[in-house]
């Protein structure tokens, strides 16, 4: 018996319908390729594949063989071997069969247009007028129609992927995530930077109460002149405005934490 099998462009896995079953192997799961057609209608596409031998028996048999159906009645079905995601418009040219009615459509238009351009300047008369005209409008009504059909499928189509994504939308966000997932530990690492230096500050000013017997506490000067944090209230020399340190403070304070540290070991 054929069995079907998996493929990329599969947006819905159909599982046995009890664990039971499944157990049992009765009932596997089945990828499917969920979607609706241009009218509207819902449609699965699943693939199948014959092992070896019941292959040999098919093509003994002059490539006949048998489906099976549950059921009172028999499901409309179609069965064929050419990939039905990528059709050739033309045997052996490999094109897409959407781009080549585009192409189809566009030109259409194209022969439209200029067809209407001959008639305004030398409009016809009679019996063959009247059907010119008549296919023009007929022609002008298909393709309205037919945009239509298009944007509503296309609509249906982004609906569908969005309520059963296939494993390459599955991928997509799964890579989404690990790149939002790399930008936040990014920025907790710059918080718990940030943190360890405010923190060895304040064990610093501790360690040196606890030393003397004081009771410093932090304080940020800031004037048209200068930006210092101290502590206590030190005298701040307006004229200390020479280029030495270090310009930012976290560099100062990382300097610092690694000398402390070279001291401590």
């Amino acid at each position: 018996m054929a069995k079907g099998i998996p493929f990329p462009e599969s947006n819905l896995v159909l599982r046995a319908p009890t664990t039971e079953d499944a157990a049992a192997g009765t009932v596997y799961d089945l990828h499917v390729h969920r979607y609706r057609d241009l009218d509207g209608n819902p449609n699965c596409i699943s693939k199948w594949q014959f092992a070896p031998d019941e292959l040999a028996g098919v093509v003994a048999n002059s490539g006949v063989f048998w489906f099976h159906a549950w059921g009172a009645t028999h499901p409309p079905v179609g069965i064929e071997g050419a990939n039905p995601f990528v059709r050739a418009a033309v045997a052996g040219e490999g094109e897409d069969l959407a781009a080549e009615q585009d192409k189809r459509r566009l030109a259409l238009i194209e022969q439209i247009g200029t067809a209407a351009d001959l008639m305004d300047g030398q409009p016809l008369q009679g019996e063959l007028g009247d059907v010119a005209y008549d296919l023009l409008r007929q022609a002008a009504a298909q393709l309205s129609s037919d945009r239509q059909r298009i944007a509503a499928a296309q609509a249906a189509v982004a609906a569908e992927v969005e309520e059963h994504p296939s494993a390459q939308d599955y991928r997509n966000r799964v890579e989404r995530a690990e790149a939002e997932c790399a930008e936040l530990r990014a920025k907790v690492a710059e918080l718990e930077a940030d943190k360890a230096r405010l923190d060895y500050l304040d064990r610093c000013n501790a360690a040196l109460n606890a030393h003397y017997g004081t009771t410093y506490r932090w304080k940020l000067i800031q004037s048209h002149n200068v930006n210092r944090l101290m502590i206590g209230d030190f005298e701040v020399d307006l004229h200390d405005s020479q280029p030495h340190g270090l310009p930012s403070c976290r560099d100062a304070i990382d300097e610092r934490m690694r000398e402390a540290k070279g001291q401590a070991a």
